[in-house]
């Protein structure tokens, strides 16, 4: 790495699926600031990333060092799989790479590409089909094309939306108003909150409002709380029929 040249286009391919360990012994990932502050994801393709670098240890320069060097002094940086420096499966940066403006997945998406913190400095990804078959743990899902409402629509056709509150209702309120400003024509506020938006119906929650064969949707987390009542509410919500958005607090209760 200390005789790699700065050249005009940055490739990665020192490490890719499978590393478990810094690429420099010793050293630990300590950016000394965010990639997120730097621009992370948001810089257009061939713009240069001038990132720095707070070494672990002062001497001799390391692969991180020079991966930055070469990174800041290039106007595309591509990395090859993964950035060198973070960990496959779970996500984690086990050192501090540049943030890279394109990674090319090779086969299959991994979870490192979604996973923060190592999404963020992969930058766009693109998939690429190298002709072997592979089964992959994740899935980047499109975005819905909704259809134009029709002159016979009508709120159950535009779909119904349920979302389960908590003790704290800030946050089942504005998970139910995303649901009206993405389309949903139905949009039911279950239980205790009271408040804006005026737009949606507010019920108890009880089982039977759960039973109502029209939801299209079962949201439950945001603002659900971690006490017995929230417990309760998770568990009749996972035992319905009903697809689920869970979040939350709901994760958190579901693996603690």
């Amino acid at each position: 790495m200390p005789e790699a040249k700065p050249a005009p286009i940055l490739v990665d391919a020192l490490f890719g699926t499978g590393l478990t360990r810094s690429l420099d012994a010793g050293t630990k990932p300590t950016p000394n600031r965010s990639p997120a502050d730097a621009g992370a994801q948001s810089k257009p393709l061939g713009t240069p990333l001038k990132l720095s670098w707070a070494p672990a240890s002062a001497g001799e320069r390391s692969v991180v060092e020079c991966l930055h060097s070469l990174a800041n002094a290039a106007q595309l940086s591509i990395a090859v799989d993964l950035p060198s420096g973070l960990a496959t499966d779970t996500g984690e940066a086990l050192s501090t790479p540049p943030v890279f403006n394109l990674t090319l997945a090779l086969g299959a998406v991994k979870p490192a590409h979604i996973l923060q913190p190592a999404a963020r400095y992969c930058g766009h990804i693109r998939l690429l089909d190298i002709g072997v078959p592979t089964v992959s743990q994740a899935e980047v899902l499109k975005t819905p094309i909704l259809p134009t409402p029709g002159p016979d629509s009508h709120k159950y056709t535009r779909g119904m939306v349920a979302i389960i509150a908590g003790t704290m209702s800030g946050a089942s309120d504005l998970a139910a108003l995303a649901a009206m400003r993405a389309g949903a024509g139905y949009v039911t506020l279950l239980g205790d909150s009271q408040g804006p938006p005026h737009a949606l119906v507010r019920a108890p929650f009880s089982d039977h409002a759960l039973a109502n064969d029209r939801i299209g949707a079962l949201v439950i987390g945001p603002g659900l709380g971690r006490d017995d009542l929230a417990k309760t509410r998770l568990e009749a919500a996972l035992t319905s029929d009903h697809p689920l958005i869970i979040d939350g607090d709901a994760l958190r209760l579901i693996d603690p």
